[in-house]
C-alpha cells in the first residue's frame, strides 16, 4: 500500500510544481530560494493565503519573518533574504490578472490539501511496517549501513518467514542479482552468461539495490573511531576495481550477511579476523547505537516484546 501512495505522491508533486512556477518560480527550486522541496515547512509556506512573490518580497518585514519562522524554518532570517532577492525576480513574471492569480492560489492549497492527506496516510503506512518489523529478527538489519526500517520491511515482506529462508544463492537468483547460466553442447563447451532472469522478484531485487546505492557512499558509524572499512563497502570497492558488476555482487554478499544474521540474530557485524576485540566491542557499541536511531524516529524503543531489547540483551554475552 505505501509504494502504491508514494508512486502517486511522486506524481502530485509534479502536478504542484508546475503550479507553484505559474505563482512563484523558483521557489520549489533548493538552489535559488533555499528551501528544501517538499519538506514540511516547505509545504506550511506554499499554504499561505496570499503565497506568491508579493507576499515574500520585503526582507525586513517582521510579518513575513514570523510566518517563515512559524512554518518551521531553523534559520527564518536567511530563508526570509533568500526569497525576497528570488521575489524581486519573478515580479515580472507572474504579472497576471488579479482574478487568474486568485484562481491558481485556490486551486493549490486544494492540491495542497491532497497532498498532505496523503503524506499523513505515507506516514500511518510506515508506522504499521515499523511495529510489524520491530517484532521479528529482520528488525536487526536495519544496523546495516544504507538499511532503513521501510526498505528492510520491503526485503522482509517478499521473503516471509525466517524460519523459511532459503539458501543465499536460490534467494539471490529469486531476487534477480545473479546472471542465469546456460549449457549446451556437452560439460566440456564453456557456459554462456546471459543477463538475470526477468521473473525476478523486483521488488526485492529494488531493495537490495536501494541498500547498495547507500552502502557504497558510506561508512560505517564507527569508522572513525576504529578506521575499518565495513563490509559491503570494502567489497563494492574490490569488485568495481577489478571492473567487475559490483552491485551484483555486492548484493549478493548482503544476502549472504543478512542470512547469518538471521541464523545468529545479530546486528551487522565486521569480520572478526580483521579486528581486534577492542575494535569489535566499539563497531558493535557504534551500531548499535545508530540502529537504535533510527528506530526511535519511528517512536520505537527496545523492550522484552521486541528484537531490539532481545539485541540489548544478549550483546555483551
Amino acid at each position: 500500500e505505501r509504494t502504491r501512495l508514494v508512486r502517486v505522491d511522486n506524481k502530485h508533486k509534479s502536478i504542484i510544481h508546475g503550479q507553484i512556477d505559474q505563482l512563484f518560480p523558483g521557489f520549489l527550486t533548493h538552489s535559488k530560494s533555499g528551501i528544501k522541496p517538499f519538506s514540511k515547512a516547505c509545504v506550511e509556506l506554499m499554504c499561505c493565503k496570499n503565497f506568491g512573490p508579493q507576499l515574500f518580497l520585503k526582507s525586513t518585514s517582521k510579518l513575513n519573518f514570523k510566518t517563515i519562522k512559524k512554518a518551521g524554518f531553523q534559520e527564518p532570517a536567511k530563508v526570509q533574504l533568500k526569497l525576497a532577492e528570488l521575489a524581486a525576480k519573478c515580479l515580472d513574471l507572474t504579472k497576471d490578472e488579479p482574478d487568474v492569480i486568485n484562481m491558481r492560489r485556490q486551486r493549490l492549497q486544494k492540491q495542497l490539501q491532497l497532498f498532505k492527506v496523503r503524506q499523513e496516510c505515507i506516514e500511518y503506512e510506515e508506522q504499521v511496517m515499523a511495529n510489524l518489523l520491530q517484532k521479528t529478527p529482520y528488525a536487526l538489519f536495519t544496523s546495516i549501513t544504507g538499511a532503513g526500517i521501510v526498505t528492510v520491511s520491503a526485503i522482509a515482506g517478499e521473503i516471509g518467514d525466517p524460519l523459511n529462508w532459503i539458501s543465499s544463492d536460490r534467494t539471490a537468483s529469486y531476487a534477480g542479482v545473479i546472471p542465469k547460466q546456460k549449457q549446451s553442447g556437452g560439460s566440456q563447451k564453456q557456459a554462456v552468461v546471459t543477463t538475470p532472469p526477468k521473473a525476478a522478484n523486483k521488488y526485492l531485487k529494488n531493495a537490495l539495490m536501494t541498500i547498495v546505492r547507500v552502502t557504497k557512499k558510506h561508512e560505517h558509524p564507527s569508522y572513525r573511531s576504529i578506521g575499518i572499512v565495513h563490509p559491503l563497502k570494502a567489497h563494492f570497492e574490490k569488485i568495481s576495481l577489478r571492473d567487475g558488476a559490483s552491485y551484483t555482487a555486492t548484493a549478493k554478499k548482503l544476502i549472504r550477511i543478512m542470512n547469518a544474521m538471521l541464523k545468529d540474530e545479530t546486528i551487522y557485524l565486521p569480520d572478526i579476523k580483521k579486528t581486534t576485540p577492542e575494535s569489535y566491542a566499539q563497531w558493535i557499541e557504534a551500531g548499535t547505537t545508530k540502529m537504535l536511531e533510527k528506530w526511535s524516529k519511528a517512536g520505537i524503543l527496545p523492550s522484552e516484546e521486541n528484537y531490539l531489547g532481545k539485541w540489548l540483551k544478549n550483546k555483551d554475552k
